[in-house]
Formats: C-alpha cells, structure tokens, sequence
C-alpha cells in the first residue's frame, strides 16, 4: 500500500524507452524471421506452384519442433538471465548462458541422428497425400542435415539483445534473411534446384547469420560469458520457464499436423491451399505477436529483478497497446482484400474454391484474440504462474482441432474456418474465469494483484520507494525533498540521512553533467530507495552514454570520492542500453 504522498512521481520516461528501443530491434528481427518464411511462401508458390507451397507447409511441424526445443532452452533462459542481471548475479548469468549453449549443441547432434535414421517415417507422418510425398522428403532432408542452425540462430540472437545487443541480434537475422530470399531465388530460378533450393537458401543464410552473432560473443562485448555452469542448481529453472511457450510451439506441431490431415481429408487440395495461405497470415501476424512478447520478457524481467513493480506494469501495457492496434491493422487487410492475399501466394482465383475469400476473413478474425492470449502466456510466466501459462499454452494450440474437425463432419466448407475465431473466444473466457478466481483468492489473502494479468500492484510502500527526478535543477531540488520526506517518515537518525542525501545528490549531478551529450534536453532519471534493518539501499538508472562513476579520474571526481567514502558498497553495470548504479549506505 501506499503510505505517503511523494512530491516527486513514478515517469514512464525510461521504461517507454527501453521498450521502444528493443520492440524496434526485436520487430525487425521477428520481421525478418517472419517475412523470411512468408516470401520463402511466395516464391516457391510461383516459382514451383502450389503443390511445392502446400509441401513446405507440410514440412512446418519439424521446424516448429526445432522451434520448440529452442524455446524451452533459450527463451526462458534468456528472461531468467534478464532477472539475474537485475540482482547482479554473475554466477547464475554465466550458468544460465552456459547451459543453454550445452544443450542447444547437444539437441542439435540428437535430432540429426534420429532425423537421417526415421527420415522416411518422419515424410510419411508429415504427408499422407503421394503426389506431394516426394516434395516434402526432398525439403526436409536438406533441413534434418542443418539442424543446428534452426537452433543456434534464433538462440544467440535472444541472448544478445539482453545482453545490450538488440543491434546486433536484429542485423544478424536480417541479414540471414535477405541471403536466404535472395538465394531462394538463384538456386531454384538459376540453378534449378527446385525446392531443395528453397531448403539450400535457408541453411546458407541462417549460418552466416551464425557467424555475425559468435563474432559478438567472442569479442565479450557484454555480460555473458561461457564457463563451466551449475548443472543441479539451475537446469530445472531453466527448462521449467521455457515450457509454456515450449509446449505451445510442439503442439503447434500436433495443431499443423493434425490441420492438415482434417483438410486434405475433407476439402481435398484446393482446402490445403486455402490453409497455407492462413498459416503463412500466423506467420505475419507472429512478427507482431514474437517480436512484443520477446520484448516484454527481458524488460519487464530486468525490472523485476530490481523489484520494480509499476515499470513491470507499465512495460506490459505498452505490449498490450502495441498488439492490439497492429493485428487490428492487419485484420482490416485481410478483411479488405482477401483475393490479394490469396494472388499473392500464387493461388490462382480460378482454381481456388468458392469459399476461399470468406474463409481468409473469418481466420483472420482470429488473429487479435490470438495474440492477447499469447501474450499472456508470457505475462504469467513473469510471475511464475506456470501451471495457468502452460494450460493456456495448451488451449490455445488444440482445442480448434475438435472444433474444425466437426465442423468438417458438418459439411459446412466456408463455416470450417471460424472454428479459428471460436477457438479464441473460448479460451479468452476461460482465461477471465481462472485469473477472477486467483484475484479473489488473492484479495482475501491481503495481497494486491492487478486484474487479469496478476501483476504485482504494489509500488511505494514503508520501506520502499520510486520516483523520476528531472535532469534540471527543479529536479534535483525537487528530488532532495522526496528524500527528505521519506527519511523522516522512517525517523532515520541525521549523520546517515545526511550521507544519504549527500550520495543521492552527487550521483545525480554525475548523471547531468556527464552522461548526456545535449545537456539542454531534458531527460528523467529513475531513483529507488530501499529501507533496509542495516542500510539503505540505492538504484539509480539513467538513459545517458555508457559511463562508469567507479572507473571514474580520481583527480576530476571529487564528488564521486566523497559517494564511494560514504557508501558501504557501490557497483556499475550497463543494462539494457541504459547505465544501473547500485549504492548502499550503512546506518
């Protein structure tokens, strides 16, 4: 609860940063990814036409398979690392980055071992259809051969951008990207591989994605660094957060392939087309729907590390804004011109089935609700709701499989597709239904969550507070009285408020007057205190160039001397693009 009413308030200045800066990074990654795989569509539906189109789309249940394995062994690692940074723990850092690498090498080697030996079960199993057999054993031989890229490449990538790398991560996978488009090009136009060029373009590309990404690893550039890892302390951890989003990914599998066969069974090929054409608009909507929720995680992960409940909120409510009005961008495309879309992935109006515009709106319907519910799967992940994230996860990959599958029996083509759209609605209310009770539940107990998301709602409390102070002098003085008030509150005795005071106003001025090139633009700085039986503790986070007050010339900062003579401990880390000073003073 909140005790006190603060001169200076909470700004959304720096957490509205952070996020934009790696949404920005993160979207063109997932764009790229996304995109990638969407023109890889487009091209070999017109390059090799829609048979070639309809066996990549039977071939996608391995790479989601691959898919899965990289999640569970680096998505959830990757916000367990993001929570580590902001306790500054070094040893968990390095053993989470480690194990992951470990497993990631060890999977690789298993999976093309049984790949190659099970490679004619595996086709059979992907497609029971002969006539599109042979083009899905062609593909997917080359894709069983180059397993470890599938893996490494989005891997290494979702470690950089935590570890102040959203740059680089996002250039990478662009870059493997517009290599595999434009080879896609070369080897089944030039070179006439025909859709083993397609598989061909992706591996090259992807690799020499790999290299750009170990090139910054090598260099240690960041935090994370290869060493021997815990294994017993922290691999149940990892693998336990990287589930729900896991488990999603596999029985996004079991969904594809079960789609498939239901389709092909009922509506024959022309429905099969119809169905690529919808599961290559996931993989555009995925762009959005990735790229938010792999920005929500580390940022809201790092501001729980710190303890920062309202910067955790605030960064879940820019994903939820963002979402929303993206997919409903995309929604009214797809509602606009579905025969475009349909041109667009070479399904001639011709051939195609009566149904086949009407059927794209009604899935397209689906996307927005879609995507709130993965999103959520990653907010309780946050705060470590497992159970209710990986029963979600598994609604909202299977339960249109009874849905579709009697609404086939029904012989209703065109309503076949709202199964999608129905599927969402079901599962959104029984996300309203479950986080209700949780939030009662909670109520009763004392405790206070938000509505839905179950976020922490706590922000100030007794021994607790954060606020923004402006880089002016306004700001410094305005800074000076809310530490002053609070202190009082607290009856801290005069000798440790004055070092406190005095710590808190030569950091500040050490922020103004050194970490910002354009000293006349005004920035805002993000200050928690924290009330301990022993000290006070101190966290400063500022948005300015990379600058260590520690590292700092002695003979030109004598006030940094006077913070490191009262402060029983002070320590620096770049996190995230943005400088995090911790500070410690003993009462």
């Amino acid at each position: 609860m909140e005790y006190k009413t603060y001169l200076l308030k909470r700004s959304p200045y720096l957490v509205k940063k952070v996020f934009k800066t790696y949404l920005v990074a993160t979207l063109l990654s997932g764009a790229s990814i996304s995109l990638g795989v969407v023109i890889d569509g487009i091209i070999v539906g017109n390059l090799l036409g829609p048979e070639a189109l309809a066996a990549v789309n039977l071939a996608t249940p391995l790479l989601q398979l691959f898919n899965a394995i990289y999640i569970v062994l680096n998505v959830g690692g990757s916000m367990l690392v993001s929570m580590a940074l902001g306790r500054n723990n070094l040893q968990k850092i390095h053993s989470l980055f480690s194990l992951s690498m470990i497993l990631n090498a060890f999977s690789s080697i298993l999976l093309i071992v049984l790949g190659l030996f099970f490679l004619p079960s595996i086709v059979n199993l992907l497609c029971s259809n002969i006539h599109l057999a042979g083009y899905v054993e062609s593909y997917v031989r080359i894709v069983i051969y180059t397993v470890p890229i599938y893996i490494f490449l989005p891997a290494l990538a979702v470690y950089a951008k935590v570890d102040n790398a959203p740059k680089i991560a996002a250039v990478s996978l662009i870059v493997a990207n517009i290599l595999n488009i434009t080879l896609d090009i070369v080897f089944i136009k030039i070179f006439d591989l025909s859709i083993e060029g397609s598989s061909m373009a992706t591996s090259v590309g992807y690799f020499v994605g790999i290299l750009l990404l170990l090139n910054y690893f090598i260099k240690k550039k960041g935090n994370l660094r290869l060493k021997a890892p815990i294994w017993n302390k922290y691999w149940g951890e990892l693998i336990i957060t990287g589930l729900p989003f896991a488990i999603t990914s596999v029985l996004m599998l079991v969904r594809i392939l079960s789609l498939n066969n239901i389709i092909i069974h009922f509506l024959g090929a022309s429905g099969m087309f119809v169905l690529a054409v919808c599961m290559n608009l996931t993989m555009i909507a995925s762009m959005f729907i990735g790229g938010v929720v792999q920005t929500m995680q580390p940022v809201a992960g790092l501001l729980t590390g710190t303890e920062d409940y309202k910067g955790v909120r605030m960064s879940v409510l820019y994903s939820f804004k963002f979402l929303i009005i993206s997919l409903m961008a995309l929604v009214v495309l797809i509602l606009i011109a579905p025969g475009w879309i349909a041109y667009l992935f070479g399904l001639d109006a011709a051939k195609a089935p009566d149904y086949t515009y009407n059927a794209i709106r009604l899935f397209g319907l689906s996307l927005p609700l879609f995507s709130i519910d993965y999103l959520l799967i990653g907010v309780f992940q946050l705060t470590s709701r497992n159970k209710l994230a990986i029963t979600v996860s598994v609604l909202n990959t299977i339960l249109v499989i009874p849905i579709i599958y009697l609404m086939c029996h029904w012989k209703t083509s065109l309503w076949v597709w709202s199964a999608f759209l129905m599927e969402q609605v079901l599962l959104l209310i029984f996300v309203l239904t479950a986080t209700f009770i949780i939030y009662l539940k909670s109520k009763r107990q004392g405790k206070k969550l938000e509505p839905i998301t179950l976020l922490n709602g706590e922000d100030n409390n007794e021994s607790y507070i954060n606020f923004s102070v402006a880089t002016n002098q306004k700001g410094r003085e305005e800074m000076l009285q809310t530490i002053d008030v609070f202190l009082e509150e607290h009856r801290i005795k005069q000798t440790s408020k004055n070092s406190i005071r005095l710590c808190c106003e030569e950091l500040m001025n050490n922020i103004i007057q050194h970490a910002f090139k354009n000293r006349n633009k005004l920035h805002f700085v993000d200050m928690h205190l924290r009330i301990g039986q022993q000290s006070v503790g101190i966290n400063i986070i500022d948005d300015g160039i990379t600058f260590d007050p520690i590292k700092y010339d002695q003979k030109k900062g004598i006030g940094l001397l006077i913070v490191k003579g009262v402060c029983s401990s002070l320590k620096y880390n770049r996190l995230m693009g943005q400088n995090h000073v911790v500070a410690k003073v003993n009462l």
